[in-house]
């Protein structure tokens, strides 16, 4: 086997570049504005997938 597939977003990448440790222990969700064409994006908010009761439905999913 040489790759791995995100289960969340399925993006794949390779085994010898997948670095568990460095990788956080949360999830995070957020909404971006744009800053202008060709500038970028910038955070409005951010909310944990894990400590968000709104999210209950999609730990349940990632727990199975």
């Amino acid at each position: 086997m040489s790759h791995i597939t995100c289960p969340i977003c399925g993006k794949s990448s390779f085994l010898r570049n997948f670095a568990l440790e460095k990788m956080g222990s949360d999830i995070y969700v957020y909404s971006v504005k744009g800053l202008g064409r060709g500038k970028g994006f910038e955070t409005t908010t951010s909310d944990s997938i894990l400590h968000s009761p709104e999210y209950r439905e999609i730990r349940r999913q990632l727990a199975a």
